[in-house]
C-alpha cells in the first residue's frame, strides 16, 4: 500500500510541477476560477482497494463541491507556494471525504450499488475493494462546471498523462467511468484508438464497454448519474450495474 501511494504522490508532484508552473494557473487556483486538483489516498477508510482481490477505479467527470471553503481555508490552500504541504493536504480531504460516505448525491448511491451488484455476483462481500477519482483533475469555479476552455490544454497536458499513469499505478480489475458520452471527446484523447462497443439493447450513448491496451479488460463508459435519476432512479441504476456485470462476465 505504501509503495502504491508513494508512486502516487511522485505523480502528483510531477504534475504539480508542469502544470503548476504556469503563474496564471497557480493564481486561477487561489482566485477560485479553477479548483484545487483531486489526488487520490489509497488509505481511505471506506475503499479497502489494496486489500480486496476486485479493484474497481470509478470515475466521475470533474471536481463537483467535494470540499468547501471552509475546509479550504482550514487547511490552508488559499494560497500555493509549498507543494510538498499542498499535496499532504489535498490527500488529507480525500481521506476525510472518504469517497462520499455521507453524501447522498447520485454517483455515490450508483456506486453503492454497483459495488453491492458485484459483491453479489462474486458471492463475497469481502470480494471487492474501489477507489474514486476523475477523467479531469479540476473544474470550473470552485469545483462547479467545466474547467475553463483556456487552461484545458494546460491542465490536461501530455494528454491527460496523469489519468493514464494513474490507471498504471493502481491496476485496477475493472474501471467504470460515469461521464457520460459528452466526455468521449476526453477518453478518445487519453486514450488514443480507444473502441467503444455497444451492449445489448443499450444506446451506444447510455453504456458502452470500452477497449485499449491501457486499459483493463473490464472497462466501460455510462452516462452520470444524474442522468440515471431522469432514467429510473434506484430501479434503473440496480439493473444497470447487472448489466455491466454480465457484460463482463461474458
Amino acid at each position: 500500500m505504501e509503495n502504491i501511494q508513494k508512486k502516487l504522490d511522485e505523480l502528483y508532484l510531477s504534475y504539480l510541477r508542469n502544470v503548476l508552473d504556469n503563474r496564471e494557473v497557480v493564481e486561477a487556483i487561489q482566485n477560485q476560477e479553477i479548483s484545487s486538483p483531486l489526488f487520490i489516498d489509497v488509505n481511505a477508510p471506506q475503499s479497502n482497494f489494496i486489500n480486496r482481490p476486485f479493484k474497481v477505479l470509478y470515475v466521475g467527470q470533474e471536481n463537483n463541491s467535494w470540499f468547501n471553503l471552509n475546509q479550504r481555508k482550514k487547511v490552508g490552500l488559499e494560497k500555493i507556494s509549498d507543494f510538498n504541504k499542498y499535496l499532504i493536504e489535498l490527500k488529507k480531504l480525500y481521506f476525510e471525504f472518504n469517497i462520499g460516505e455521507q453524501y447522498n448525491k447520485p454517483i455515490f448511491n450508483f456506486l453503492d450499488i454497483l459495488i453491492e451488484s458485484i459483491q453479489n455476483y462474486k458471492q463475497d462481500i469481502e470480494s471487492t475493494g474501489f477507489l474514486w477519482t476523475n477523467l479531469i483533475r479540476h473544474s470550473g469555479k470552485f469545483n462547479k462546471g467545466k474547467i475553463p476552455k483556456k487552461f484545458e490544454d494546460k491542465l490536461m497536458y501530455d494528454n491527460n498523462f496523469i489519468f493514464r499513469k494513474e490507471i498504471e499505478i493502481l491496476d485496477p480489475s475493472a474501471v467504470i467511468f460515469v461521464t457520460g458520452p459528452n466526455y468521449d471527446k476526453f477518453l478518445k484523447n487519453t486514450f488514443n484508438g480507444i473502441s467503444f462497443i455497444s451492449v445489448k439493447n443499450y444506446n451506444i450513448n447510455e453504456i458502452a464497454v470500452l477497449k485499449h491496451a491501457n486499459l483493463p479488460k473490464y472497462s466501460c463508459r455510462v452516462y452520470h448519474p444524474n442522468f440515471h435519476n431522469i432514467l429510473g432512479g434506484t430501479k434503473y441504476m440496480k439493473e444497470l450495474s447487472q448489466d455491466i456485470i454480465d457484460c463482463f462476465s461474458n
